[in-house]
């Protein structure tokens, strides 16, 4: 009962500092709308982290498990995602005992810039892309490897080299489709 007070004493106060960006979903989940303070030699401040929290019946001593994956955050990696998760289970748990969400937040704030570097260089490692061309190539090539020349060439001008099917190429012509369907199940009755 008096954990539920210190909960709701808390979230009152999270609500008029964060005002808009916070939001109570259920009785023991929130979710704050975090924004970096933006500066002009920081180009990516403006890029906001959804972190929300999984707050335990007994919170104060137990720490909130924090959860990264609202389809908002896809600026950030996943491994920077879990990385921050972590960070953040670690930061509860040197405050364990007292109210820690808006102490947990302004941390989240300080270390977004961070966690968004890592991020872009993550990201921009060219390790996967290799892959992803091959299997484009193998399957084109299995695709079109019984074909004739003179069949590639009329599948490339009917669909072209996107292989790009036009609207309606797999109907079924309805009135023979509806003609074969009943007297199939009367010939079963």
């Amino acid at each position: 009962m008096e954990e539920e007070s210190l909960l709701d004493e808390e979230c009152f106060a999270l609500e008029s500092i964060f005002e808009d960006k916070f939001t109570r979903l259920h009785a023991d989940r929130i979710r704050l709308v975090i924004s970096p303070e933006g500066t002009e030699d920081n180009p990516a401040g403006s890029v906001p982290l959804y972190l929300e929290f999984q707050v335990p019946a007994s919170y104060p001593e137990v720490v909130p498990q924090p959860d990264l994956a609202n389809l908002n955050n896809a600026p950030y990696a996943p491994a920077v995602k879990e990385q921050a998760k972590a960070q953040l289970i670690a930061e509860a748990e040197t405050q364990l005992g007292e109210c820690m969400l808006y102490n947990l937040a302004e941390w989240a704030r300080e270390q977004i810039p961070d966690w968004l570097e890592q991020s872009v260089v993550e990201r921009s490692m060219p390790a996967a892309a290799p892959a992803a061309e091959s299997q484009a190539a193998v399957k084109e090539e299995s695709q079109f490897k019984g074909m004739s020349k003179a069949q590639k060439r009329r599948h490339f001008d009917k669909y072209g080299a996107a292989d790009e099917k036009p609207r309606g190429w797999d109907w079924v012509d309805i009135v023979s489709h509806l003609s074969k369907g009943p007297k199939a199940e009367a010939a079963m009755a």
